[in-house]
């Protein structure tokens, strides 16, 4: 019988789809470029949300800040759906 994480974006995967929505992406704090990713689903509290907007095996991606740690999330649901790359506002 397969694993149902079989079935779970690879880390690759999750690591393009930030790539690909965020071409430019600087940390928020301290404007580094380098980033740790996490795509366990970050706090184990987010592993509830349920939604159209959210992907049930990896609902979150986890950005971490290299230099200074500063720790950011996105829906990985809402990611797919945004038009690449997402534009600033």
């Amino acid at each position: 019988m397969a694993d149902a994480t079989d079935n779970a974006p690879k880390f690759e995967e999750l690591a393009g789809l930030v790539k690909a929505s965020f071409p430019e992406l600087r940390c928020l704090r301290c404007g580094h470029d380098q980033f740790y990713l996490d795509d366990q689903g970050g706090i184990d509290g987010m592993r509830l949300l349920h939604s159209i907007f959210n992907d049930p095996l990896r609902p979150v991606v986890t950005l971490a800040c290299t230099r200074c740690g500063h720790i950011e999330q996105h829906l990985t649901g809402l990611l797919r759906q945004a038009t690449k790359p997402i534009p600033k506002d």
